[in-house]
């Protein structure tokens, strides 16, 4: 059954003033407030924090044991030259490179002779290899073959200068034993 038109329109009206005004912004605001919070899971936030706190503690207590420990220093050189030996023997294996070995051997040089002995023989075999390839036809002798021993040799000739600048320091210095 249809409805009949209405004969009259009656209008309401709230008017708000600046209280009711701020105490309903205060409301609303709370409540978006408290819907925000409420996907925030307090174990979470709980267990990232732990975890920092525990990472950092383990940090501060390794640190302490390492400076309470290795008070002379004998731990830490001990360790630097295990891992030497080991980094050089595992370099000569992999690279099949005695030279890859003798750049470790020389962190612990104490003279002048020490980095001759391991670094001119290397760089007089290079020398000859890049002499012997520049009297090669060209598919073995090219530009790129010739640049890579060249690189070898200017490393060697640097890894060099570098163990007679530590020999000389520690000559300086008069600290003993070399490596760091």
């Amino acid at each position: 059954m249809p409805r009949k038109a209405p004969s009259q329109v009656i209008e309401h009206r709230i008017s708000l003033s600046d209280f009711e005004r701020r105490e309903l912004k205060q409301a609303i605001t709370a409540y978006n407030r408290d819907k925000w919070l409420e996907n925030i899971n307090p174990f979470t936030v709980l267990t990232g924090v732990g975890a920092v706190g525990v990472a950092a503690g383990t940090c501060v207590a390794a640190y302490s044991f390492y400076r309470w420990v290795d008070l002379s220093g004998e731990i830490t050189q001990a360790i630097k030259n295990g891992a030497a030996s080991f980094a050089g023997g595992l370099a000569t294996f992999v690279t099949g490179d005695p030279a890859a070995e003798s750049v470790i051997n020389t962190q612990n040089a104490t003279s002048i002779e020490q980095c001759d002995i391991q670094y001119n023989s290397m760089i007089e075999d290079r020398e000859e290899a890049l002499e012997q390839l520049k009297k090669m036809p060209f598919p073995i002798n090219t530009a790129s073959t010739r640049k890579r021993l060249q690189k070898e040799i200017d490393k060697y000739r640097v890894l060099r200068s570098v163990c007679y600048n530590k020999v000389r320091y520690y000559e300086q210095t008069g600290v003993t034993g070399g490596g760091y």
